[in-house]
């Protein structure tokens, strides 16, 4: 994602193939979590202000995205 952000390409039909996929999500999200409460992401590449890189903290934050990873601590729970 980094690189097509950087390359000034819309990274938002890159995230729709991701979020079809849960464990993708996932994946993703686990990559970037530490820093998603900042309104960042995990790799260090990006190179800021950068529209792309926020669309994909968007992307996150979005109900949709955001239930994934909620379904998932709550099984880890039980």
């Amino acid at each position: 994602m980094c690189a097509l952000g950087r390359m000034g390409l819309d990274v938002r039909p890159f995230l729709s193939v991701i979020e079809v996929d849960d464990n993708a999500v996932l994946e993703y999200w686990k990559a970037n979590a530490g820093k998603l409460d900042r309104g960042q992401l995990g790799n260090e590449f990006w190179e800021l202000p950068n529209e792309q890189h926020d669309e994909t903290v968007r992307w996150f934050q979005s109900p949709k995205i955001n239930l994934v990873y909620a379904r998932e601590y709550v099984y880890r729970l039980n």
